[in-house]
């Protein structure tokens, strides 16, 4: 899966969504550009190495903007770890959990993360079991199975 065609599928998925969260806008960034703005200004020439780092999730959201960051490296790079077959599950669970997050964040509920959580595994139950260890597990490796 390329990038091109991972982008196409998150623009998809995301005008599916767009009556739902008005104003509903998905930026792709490079790690860069990813970086400063999660950190809320430019990083420095300083500050940056040859390949800047990213340490967060590849794709972000915010509620005040109504609006999902799509780190492209990151996100390729967590889609080619996995195999073929689960690839576009996860691209597809990675935009529908910030998506039903933002929709359930405009409303009353008090933890929209576990609400948006509990609605993908429920609708979307191949898509949620792509991206419980990668972005609701936490990132945590799985753990390996002892044999006898």
């Amino acid at each position: 899966m390329e990038l091109e065609e991972i982008q196409r599928r998150i623009e998809r998925i995301s005008r599916d969504f767009s009556p739902l969260i008005p104003g509903l806008k998905v930026e792709f960034l490079s790690s860069e550009a990813y970086m400063a703005r999660l950190r809320g200004r430019p990083i420095l020439p300083w500050e940056a190495d040859k390949k800047v780092r990213v340490d967060a999730p590849p794709l972000y959201s915010s509620i005040k903007n109504n609006m999902v960051l799509v780190c492209r490296e990151a996100l390729l790079e967590t889609v080619h770890r996995e195999p073929k077959e689960l690839r576009r599950p996860l691209v597809e669970g990675l935009i529908l959990y910030e998506l039903l997050y933002l929709a359930v964040a405009r409303g009353p509920e008090v933890y929209p993360r576990a609400k948006a959580e509990a609605l993908l595994r429920r609708y979307w139950p191949l898509q949620y079991c792509a991206v419980q260890g990668i972005v609701i597990g936490g990132g945590a490796e799985p753990k390996q199975e002892e044999r006898p």
